[in-house]
């Protein structure tokens, strides 16, 4: 077979064929392996994959060479190719073939020694020492690969990926983009907040200053992932259309729109190695997601997938003065670890998910089968796989792809030149706590529902994962909330009616013409409940803090003294539930009755009204005044590990300009 793809792929340059002849390797060899089988899922090719689009779709050549080894584009998936049962492997096994010998041409002319059979053959894993302030990562990354071509291909990607993630982390210690940074970040808001929450705790009461100071710094990290994920970043599916508002789907990726999903040279400039196309619904436009890399860019932007999330984040932590790594599963996920210094060890931090230490996550709450997952920051990097595992024996087994010995050497060798600039006390400290780590490795853990928590059990953080220290206390500066109870002012004695209304779009409650901020305001009770921001959606609801059985809200008004009664009323209390979620709501009534003789009715004076959320406004009017009325609406039930979202309040888009239109909460009462 010489093909014009094939040719063009075996010249590229020797990074880019590096980095695409695994994979292709991979598919061409499942496609012969499976060639007997009609249903083979490998004849379907995923080209919008992360993996593909990553490492393989921008190298020259491999788009032809696929199509010329016969692949055909699938009528019924715009993302995949497929290969027809009838088309022959003979071209398949041809170009496998050529792509192995090029790999072991290549190494046997840069490693020759390699294969001849040297015992003595040896790679120093202590770099002589440099007065460089930068460290040489190129030099860190000298590889001699395996005898193996398979395992050589792997280790040039893992150090590859090594060299790049470690660059990235080094630019988070550039003290102008830190300050512009804390800029973007309402650090006095959160400091305010985070001492407030400890604050409110008694068992922090009498702690040392330092260990006070921890205190604060790991309540900051809560606050902070939940303003991020709340307040700054959203989440990108398909992008929408900047000229008429609609949603988009992908562009299919076929040799005449090849030429779109190149970076260009702005792209580039903000560190965008790959573009992905859209075309708007509405008007048909093209429409550009470039996945940039550059944090200065992300502060703009303030979009993307969890590799944008977590490249912010991390950033965003490092300004603020936190111990942080960039943390990578091979496979397709990236977060951050945080050092804690009241915890003393790394904490996961998910800025995606709003998930603070729960390292279980990914294998037992999304069924993640992980292999490597490696931690980057200034001074090193290490394999953090076993914090994010509880079967250490089916881990190990996935293990396969570069051998443990070969791994450790890298890993030293590039920790070993990132600190070269730090003293030997400085050293050392870090080479006593990557030893604490490796035993914290060492004990066995499992998921225990939705907690996932690992070793820890009823510290501040394990609490603050799971809501437990009260998110509006942390708003209101970690004080309990205090009761407040709603009087008739003259003015609406006057008018005789008292219209309260809560609007979750703005966040702004009304009542005459007076505006509070924040849900809260004029609460009677609060317990559990908190307002959500789904940046990503574009929703927003009230909903009980996660890790709760219940919420409840209430609003009191109380006409004794004021010399007027209530007599009716109407209200709106729009609730959403899914799956087992319930909204319970109703009204709950005090009169001055008398002492002796005949007393009202039900229907003339009824105790308690339920109210029905999911219908329009409930209205009634009754015979017997009454003086005190409270609101409750209780939230609970719901399934699984997100229970606590499965019953809402007052769901509204924020998109929803029209504000009559929007669900909004609503009591009038009828005074007379």
């Amino acid at each position: 077979m010489h093909g014009v793809g094939l040719r063009a792929f075996l010249e590229a340059e020797h990074e880019d064929f590096s980095r695409a002849s695994s994979i292709l390797l991979q598919v061409f060899n499942n496609l012969l392996r499976t060639q007997y089988r009609k249903d083979s899922k490998f004849r379907r090719l995923n080209i919008a994959s992360s993996s593909f689009l990553g490492n393989v779709v921008d190298v020259p050549g491999v788009l032809d060479l696929l199509f010329e080894v016969g692949f055909e584009e699938d009528s019924s998936s715009n993302e995949h190719l497929c290969f027809p049962v009838t088309t022959s492997m003979t071209a398949v096994a041809q170009a496998r073939n050529a792509i192995q010998h090029a790999i072991i041409n290549s190494a046997l002319k840069e490693h020759p020694s390699s294969f001849s059979g040297n015992p003595n053959q040896s790679t120093p894993t202590n770099p002589p020492a440099t007065n460089a302030t930068q460290p040489s990562l190129t030099k860190a990354c000298a590889t001699t690969p395996f005898p193996d071509p398979v395992h050589a291909q792997h280790q040039k990607a893992f150090q590859a990926q090594m060299l790049s993630f470690t660059r990235q982390v080094l630019r988070y210690e550039d003290q102008a983009l830190q300050a512009e940074i804390r800029k973007r970040l309402p650090v006095v808001r959160l400091t305010s907040e985070a001492e407030g929450l400890v604050q409110s705790n008694d068992e922090f009461a009498n702690l040392p200053s330092d260990q006070r100071s921890a205190a604060v710094k790991n309540c900051m990290l809560y606050l902070l992932l939940k303003w991020f994920k709340q307040e700054f970043f959203q989440w990108v599916n398909n992008s929408k259309c900047d000229t008429c508002g609609s949603e988009s789907d992908p562009l299919p990726m076929t040799q005449s729109t090849l030429h779109l999903f190149f970076p260009t040279a702005e792209d580039s400039t903000y560190q965008a190695s790959r573009v992905e196309i859209f075309r708007c619904r509405g008007c048909g436009a093209v429409l550009r997601f470039p996945r940039y890399n550059d944090v200065r860019k992300l502060l703009d932007t303030r979009r993307g997938r969890c590799g944008e999330w977590a490249n912010c984040f991390t950033a965003c932590c490092r300004a603020l003065g936190f111990e942080a790594r960039y943390v990578q599963d091979n496979a397709d996920h990236v977060w951050t670890e945080v050092y804690s210094d009241l915890d003393k060890r790394w904490l996961h931090a998910d800025s995606c998910e709003t998930a603070l230490d729960q390292p279980l996550i990914y294998e037992s709450g999304w069924g993640k089968k992980l292999a490597y997952v490696f931690a980057f920051s200034k001074d090193e990097v290490v394999d953090v796989t076993w914090r994010y595992s509880a079967n250490f024996e089916e881990l190990q087994e996935r293990r396969n792809r570069v051998a443990e010995a070969w791994l450790r050497s890298r890993m030293a060798q590039l920790s070993n030149r990132l600190q070269v600039r730090l003293s030997s006390k400085e050293r050392s400290a870090i080479r006593q706590r990557r030893f604490e780590e490796l035993v914290e490795f060492l004990r066995p853990r499992s998921a225990k529902g939705s907690e996932l928590t690992g070793r820890i059990s009823g510290s501040l953080t394990w609490r603050l994962a799971r809501g437990e220290m009260g998110w509006d206390g942390a708003r209101n500066g970690g004080n309990v909330h205090k009761p407040y109870v709603i009087v008739p002012t003259e003015e609406e004695i006057g008018d005789k009616k008292l219209i309260l209304q809560y609007d979750p779009v703005t966040d702004i409650q009304l009542r005459g013409t007076q505006r509070t901020n924040g849900f809260a305001s004029a609460a009677f009770e609060l317990e559990n409940i908190e307002r959500k921001v789904e940046t990503d959606w574009r929703m927003v609801y009230l909903a009980r803090t996660p890790g709760s059985d219940s919420g409840r809200i209430s609003w009191k008004i109380d006409c004794s003294g004021s010399g007027v009664w209530m007599d009716g009323f109407s209200v709106k209390v729009p609730g959403t539930t899914f799956h087992s979620g319930r909204v319970d709501a109703k009204l709950v009534l005090d009169y001055d009755m008398p002492e002796s003789g005949p007393r009202p009715t039900d229907t003339e004076a009824p105790r308690v009204v339920d109210i029905v959320p999911e219908v329009g406004t409930t209205s009634i009017k009754w015979l017997t005044p009454a003086k005190c009325l409270v609101c409750c609406v209780t939230l609970s039930g719901g399934d699984g590990q997100e229970a606590w979202l499965h019953a809402q309040m007052l769901r509204e888009s924020l998109d929803n300009q029209d504000e009559k239109l929007r669900n909004i909460f609503m009591l009038e009462v009828h005074l007379a």
